[in-house]
């Protein structure tokens, strides 16, 4: 039994290194950090939400729906304005999800007890998990004005129409999507979208981290098994072998991309397939609203997507020059995998434009934010701000692969190392 805990101890001490430990207290930390993040922004949700309330009727009635809405802990910017464009405008400018609308009559219609109906836009600033809370903003509203005038229907008359004591008030519902408007429900539109994009972040990341791997894993092979050096004492320029191993890496990325892309463009097919008739009634106010996606944005989306991965496998490179052995890559591209998670988990999770303004740097920063937010930037029509990231991951990766060559240009590179499997960490 002795012999058996003392082997049971050798085997604990070979698995619990900082390879494994450092990954797993950084990734805790990370969704440490995200849930923080994740909690205020519920405690945002639950307090006041901003609306715009066009009042065109003023009528006692439509002073109720204003005194109803602020019982249900909404933050009303009155507007005189009839333009729908200049309303979301308006909107956008007061980070308002919904605009709503109460038209000439309502108050007498609701005197008549006749169902009446308001007009209300919701107004898409991203396509996040917030943006499907942003999307019940409305629906809390009906809910709000139905509640209050049912009740007080059923206390004036109890002969009357059921359906509509119990729905006095229904909506003309618009999505607005940039200065796109289109009549149609915007859970629907989410749902659309969020169908299109979501497979776009989780193969990125998968892709990234598996290309990291594989080319500091690489690298650190041929450390450990002494070919570097052979390699380094061909004629053969040092330029053309970070160029080579780049090269390599990021054809087989791509072929990787591809494989995952058509995987999960199946499976969010199959998911998909069972939409109902309502799906063609969402179709027709996608084609509307504008959001598909041309050949210049496919170009664009690619070029974003592409760069995102070159960076990485810029920064894995590297990493890997640092790498002792095989057994080391996991701890060193660890603080890549974290830089990786980062924009991955906030562009499904947030919207980047809610966070603070440090935390918003922090973010943009990161040079694989651009790619993970390319699909929605041009679903938005915001085609600027995907080329300005394009730019800023090209600088980033330039300025990368200029240190990978000048490492590879020295005899340094057989020398670099950090070991974690030591009590002393050596950086030769």
């Amino acid at each position: 039994m002795k012999t058996f805990f003392t082997l049971l101890r050798k085997e604990l001490r070979e698995l619990i290194t900082w390879q494994i430990v450092l990954p797993l207290l950084l990734t805790a930390l990370l969704f440490f950090g995200l849930g923080n993040i994740l909690k205020k922004e519920q405690q945002k949700a639950a307090g006041s939400q901003p609306i715009i309330l066009v009042d065109q009727d003023h009528s006692p009635t439509s002073l109720t729906v204003r005194s109803t809405l602020v019982k249900a802990h909404f933050s009303i910017t009155s507007s005189t304005e009839t333009d729908p464009t200049k309303l979301i405008t308006l909107a956008n400018q007061q980070n308002a999800q919904v605009i709503l609308i109460i038209p000439a009559g309502f108050g007498t219609g609701i005197q008549n007890n006749t169902q009446q109906q308001l007009v209300a836009y919701t107004v898409l600033h991203n396509f996040s998990l917030v943006a499907d809370r942003d999307g019940l903003v409305l629906d809390s509203v009906v809910t709000a004005l139905n509640n209050y005038f049912s009740n007080q229907l059923i206390s004036l008359n109890t002969t009357l129409d059921p359906n509509i004591v119990r729905t006095p008030i229904t909506t003309k519902q618009y999505v607005a999507i940039g200065n796109n408007v289109a009549e149609g429900n915007v859970e629907d539109v989410i749902a659309f979208v969020t169908t299109q994009t979501t497979y776009i972040p989780i193969i990125l990341f998968f892709v990234i981290i598996f290309a990291a791997q594989m080319i500091a894993t690489a690298i650190a092979s041929e450390k450990e098994n002494k070919t570097l050096e052979t390699l380094l004492t061909m004629p053969v320029s040092r330029g053309a072998i970070v160029t080579t191993k780049m090269l390599a890496a990021g054809i087989v990325a791509l072929a990787a991309s591809g494989i995952y892309l058509l995987g999960f463009h199946s499976y969010m097919n199959s998911l998909s397939s069972g939409i109902t008739s309502s799906g063609q009634l969402s179709a027709l106010t996608i084609s509307q609203l504008g959001l598909h996606l041309g050949f210049t944005d496919y170009l664009l989306l690619g070029t974003a997507l592409f760069l995102g991965i070159l960076v990485a496998l810029a920064i894995a490179m590297i990493l890997g020059t640092f790498a002792e052995d095989v057994k080391s890559v996991q701890g060193l591209i660890t603080p890549l995998i974290v830089l990786v998670m980062v924009p991955y988990v906030v562009s499904l999770l947030l919207n980047v434009n809610d966070l603070s303004k440090p935390l918003q740097y922090v973010f943009y920063a990161i040079p694989f934010s651009n790619a993970f937010l390319a699909a929605p930037n041009l679903l938005l029509h915001q085609p600027l701000t995907v080329v300005e990231g394009i730019a800023y991951s090209l600088l980033w990766f330039i300025v990368l692969v200029a240190i990978a060559a000048k490492i590879f240009t020295t005899d340094r590179i057989v020398t670099l190392k950090i070991n974690f499997s030591k009590k002393k960490q050596t950086i030769a």
